[in-house]
């Protein structure tokens, strides 16, 4: 077909027969058909032209079986299918829609020459933009398959599903919804310092946000029955919002929406709360609103193998050794072989090893509990602090004096402030305002501005106990208050200085004697007191009249 009088609109076909039905305006060719026209190339077996009136433009192409379209201009499609139909502008030369079946393919060139975009189904139908350049409309049914390759930063993407629809303006198409049984992959190598990427999700319903021209993927909508996979890190929720510009995971219920969670799941934590946020590329995340963790209890690190030690990694004939990761344990006090479970209104995890968890914060494994205002865990170092209101229950072994039977026993501290050293085995409880911290155990009370709790290597016994100001203790028969108080388990010894120590013991017949003296020493195995008095503070010992109400029980 001859150009018009502007030298547009040619057309040069071929194949082994050809026909035109002038009366029908319609041209055949068959056997290996191929047609070339302004910025597209044609070929199937066979290869139908529809004409207009006058029979000098197309108006519509048929093209069945191995059927193949290659576009030639700066926004080309590339399609195709068993069968494809395609549909013109009364300008013969604009095309208008597609329609391509069995086996269809269409590939969409990337932005500014990049790599190109391949969209596949059983079928698909397209809409073309008023100049016959971009996609704006298609539909895509039956195993449908979107590859979007790798380009800087950004891995290659593929999505699969049973259908999909997808819009967007003159610029090309922008928005995709994709549904039934929606496969999400993101996959990179490692390269230099950036580590490889290997991601994975399902849900019912995708719908996602690129910029114009099926460009770089912005948004990515997961609903219902979503399940994300990273490496070891698993999340779950009736929706997720993956906001890939800002690299963030959002999981929320989401009205209407079926499935589990939001929950995540890593190597060493669980978490559920009402929302979630997760960043994929370092695991950070932050949860709010009925916030349920577990910490889950750790396999001991497995021993370097034999010679490792001092080799070069990679030397000739020495193959490098892997460094097994970080150990993570919880505080000595807690048992290490069972779980952890932090309840809060707020959590934030830095990815590496410490969660901080706000709002009416409460960890509990079996009968030991610390609550707090805010709790922060370490599960590198174990190490552990809680503020405000803070109250913990510790299950620490005690030996009766009298019969020396060791068992079990709540030891139950509460202060404003609680500092853990797992290094030192040692839990300090400070006071901040008018009330005091305080320390009950099986072997009495004692309260002061600071205790300082020692526990025994295992963190299953108290090995001492020191408290400094204001400090109080209470026994079976003893109540006494002095400036300082040292108390050590293994000789069960109290030793207590002050200006001056102010004691009360009570005797068998339950009269009650009051001791001043510079230094107090207290035997609770022996339940004798020696009092030392010092330049300036005589000793003095005086019957009363009545026992205090610390004693009197």
């Amino acid at each position: 077909m001859a150009p018009d009088a502007a030298g547009a609109g040619a057309v040069d076909a071929t194949a082994l027969k050809a026909g035109l039905a002038r009366a029908e305006n319609f041209a055949k060719l068959e056997g290996g058909a191929h047609l070339l026209a302004e910025n597209r190339n044609a070929e199937a077996d066979v290869i139908t032209a529809y004409l207009d009136e006058a029979g000098e433009k197309i108006q519509r192409l048929e093209l069945r079986e191995h059927s193949r379209i290659v576009g030639t201009g700066a926004n080309a499609q590339t399609m195709v299918a068993r069968n494809i139909d395609l549909a013109y502008a009364p300008d013969g030369r604009t095309l208008q829609s597609s329609k391509m079946m069995e086996g269809a393919v269409i590939q969409l060139p990337g932005a500014a020459g990049g790599a190109v975009r391949r969209i596949a189904g059983n079928t698909i139908d397209t809409t073309m933009a008023p100049d016959g350049n971009a996609v704006t409309n298609l539909i895509a049914q039956e195993n449908v398959q979107v590859d979007l390759p790798a380009e800087g930063d950004a891995p290659a993407r593929r999505i699969k599903s049973a259908t999909l629809k997808a819009a967007g303006a003159n610029e090309g198409l922008q928005n995709f919804v994709f549904e039934g049984g929606v496969d999400f992959t993101e996959s990179k190598a490692a390269a230099g310092k950036n580590a490889a990427v290997d991601r994975h999700a399902r849900s019912a319903r995708l719908v996602i946000d690129t910029k114009p021209g099926l460009g770089a993927v912005q948004k990515a909508d997961f609903r219902s029955n979503v399940r994300f996979v990273d490496g070891d890190v698993t999340a779950e929720a009736p929706r997720a919002l993956y906001n890939i510009d800002q690299d963030v995971l959002d999981l929320s219920p989401a009205a209407g929406e079926t499935g589990t969670g939001p929950i995540v799941n890593n190597p060493r934590l669980t978490v559920q709360a009402l929302n979630i946020h997760l960043t994929p590329s370092t695991e950070k995340l932050k949860a709010d609103t009925e916030v349920r963790s577990t910490i889950k209890p750790q396999k001991p690190a497995a021993p370097a193998p034999a010679g490792a030690a001092g080799g070069a990694p990679g030397g000739r004939g020495i193959a490098p050794v892997a460094q097994p990761a970080p150990q993570s344990h919880v505080p000595a006090m807690l048992k290490q072989d069972k779980p952890v479970n932090v309840m809060s209104n707020r959590l934030e995890y830095d990815g590496v090893s410490e969660a901080t968890y706000t709002g009416n914060a409460l960890l509990v494994q079996d009968k030991s509990r610390i609550a707090g205002e805010t709790i922060v865990m370490n599960d590198r170092t174990g190490n552990l602090t809680a503020q405000v209101k803070v109250r913990s229950t510790m299950m620490l072994e005690d030996e009766d004096p009298k019969t020396k039977v060791r068992k079990l026993t709540e030891t139950v501290a509460t202060a404003d402030n609680l500092v853990y050293d797992d290094a030192k085995r040692l839990a300090t409880y400070t006071a901040t305002g008018a009330t005091p911290a305080t320390l009950k155990t099986a072997q009495g009370d004692m309260r002061g501005n600071r205790i300082d709790l020692y526990l025994k290597e295992g963190g299953s016994e108290i090995e001492r106990a020191e408290s400094d100001g204001n400090v109080s203790v209470k026994l079976d028969t003893l109540y006494a208050t002095s400036k300082h108080l040292v108390y050590t388990a293994d000789k069960d010894e109290y030793v207590l200085t002050g200006d001056p120590v102010i004691s009360v013991k009570k005797d068998e017949q339950g009269s009650c004697k009051e001791t001043r003296g510079n230094t107090m020493t207290y035997l609770r195995a022996e339940d004798r007191t020696s009092v030392v008095a010092t330049t300036g503070i005589a000793t003095e010992t005086k019957p009363l009249p009545a026992c205090p109400a610390e004693l009197r029980h």
